[in-house]
């Protein structure tokens, strides 16, 4: 698994910058990040994690693509039980074009 470099996203603030080492990482596709599929894809190559979808994203990425899981449930419902378990038991959720919930830090990436 490659090391996540995340800062804080507001500048001014007192928690330092910090690398993890996370040994179960998930990304999730919302509705909102139309256009960045094989972005995320690349990604998730490069951490070596699977992806899921949310219901209302599906199709923005390759969903044939062996890291693809599938969509989660709606409504608070679990939806697929390899996505489900993925998000449950994962040590960092990376969320792409999601709108509900806090941003809490950022998360660069350079695919260079």
């Amino acid at each position: 698994m490659a090391e996540l470099i995340c800062s804080p996203l507001d500048d001014n603030a007192s928690q330092p910058r910090e690398t993890l080492q996370p040994k179960r990482v998930v990304i999730v596709v919302g509705h909102l990040a139309f256009g960045a599929g094989d972005d995320i894809l690349a990604l998730a190559e490069a951490l070596d994690c699977p992806v899921v979808e949310l219901l209302d994203a599906k199709g923005i990425v390759d969903e044939g693509h062996p890291l693809v899981l599938g969509i989660t449930g709606i409504f608070g419902n679990p939806g697929l039980e390899a996505p489900r378990a993925a998000i449950f038991t994962a040590d960092v959720v990376i969320a792409f074009g999601i709108t509900n919930g806090d941003i809490v830090l950022q998360v660069q990436y350079d695919p260079d």
